[in-house]
């Protein structure tokens, strides 16, 4: 238990297994639903008797929503999974059950998570911050008695994390409400990142010509592409939109690599490490502002036009490994 309680602390998730060591499998019950209120935490009792002594370890906890993503958009960043991540996303409510004590709320540990099975590689299950749902910022607060409030979790889960049984905890993970999300969780929405089935993600997706694609929170889409015999090399613009966010994103010639794939030839063409912003015709610094939108200009050195018709633009996100390839 010294070990339990010393992951709890840090306000992560709790990636334990519900078994002990050489013991037989125990087989798992749910003793919680979606939008039905559960205690989690724990009670303090005078010894030797049945007399209840409120602590504030005890909190009424209503999961009504999960949901995988790989952006989670807030007032203070954009939340993007990681190389080999995905989001899980709780929503629920959390109050406050005992009769004469209150307790303060945090981003860092209002409500735990656990899993039933230990997951294959430790460390893999890191917690973001809890959120008020309403205003996307960072969950502070005191809950007196008979209080509650929203919350919305956001934890970092491994990509083909697919075992969704999970527990919500407080403090000592005596009082544990278990979940199995297996029919209910939402899959990833929306993104050219996702598997088939939405409950995974691909490292690699192609794109069809003319269509606009997600990359790590921005939404992308190809407009033109020309050779300028100025310049010496194929100039292609992309309009670039931080679409949907409070909060500016990151965006520039240093966070990405771009190649162009032609069908002349197998050998790819490097950008120019800068991006330019077509309407200045300056070269693009600093982050993108929130619902913002330019259009870049890329260019690709080559001797000459070469007859290019057709091809793709390959660009690889350096913090995610994440690739996509985008007809034109």
């Amino acid at each position: 238990m010294r070990t339990i309680a010393l992951l709890l602390l840090l306000g992560g998730a709790w990636a334990g297994s519900a078994q002990t060591a050489g013991s037989a499998p125990r087989v798992f019950r749910a003793n919680a639903t979606l939008r039905t209120p559960a205690l989690i935490g724990h009670e303090t009792f005078v010894s030797g008797s049945k007399e209840k002594i409120e602590t504030a370890t005890l909190r009424e906890v209503t999961l009504d929503a999960a949901e995988l993503a790989l952006v989670f958009a807030n007032r203070h960043e954009i939340v993007v999974a990681g190389k080999g991540e995905k989001l899980l996303i709780l929503r629920g409510r959390i109050g406050n059950p005992e009769k004469t004590t209150s307790f303060s709320l945090s981003a860092s540990d209002a409500v735990g998570f656990a899993l039933w099975e230990r997951y294959r590689i430790p460390g893999q299950l890191k917690h973001v911050s809890h959120f008020n749902p309403d205003t996307l910022k960072q969950l502070q607060g005191h809950l007196k008695p008979g209080e509650s409030t929203k919350f919305v979790g956001v934890w970092r889960v491994p990509a083909d994390w697919t075992d969704f049984r999970i527990g919500l905890y407080t403090g000592k993970p005596i009082k544990i409400a278990w979940y199995d999300l297996t029919d209910v969780i939402q899959p990833i929405r929306g993104s050219i990142f996702a598997s088939v089935d939405g409950r995974s993600t691909i490292e690699v997706a192609k794109v069809p010509a003319g269509k606009a694609f997600d990359l790590d929170g921005l939404e992308l889409q190809i407009t033109g592409v020309r050779y300028d015999s100025v310049q010496r090399g194929y100039v292609m613009l992309v309009r670039v939109t931080n679409k949907g966010h409070l909060v500016p994103a990151r965006w520039g010639w240093q966070y990405f690599g771009t190649e162009l794939l032609s069908g002349v030839s197998g050998s790819p063409l490097r950008s120019y490490p800068d991006i330019v912003d077509e309407r200045t015709g300056k070269s693009w610094g600093g982050d993108l502002p929130a619902e913002a939108t330019m259009q870049a200009r890329f260019l690709f050195p080559a001797s000459d036009a070469g007859g290019i018709a057709s091809g793709l633009l390959r660009i690889t996100v350096n913090a995610t490994g994440r690739v996509v390839e985008a007809a034109f």
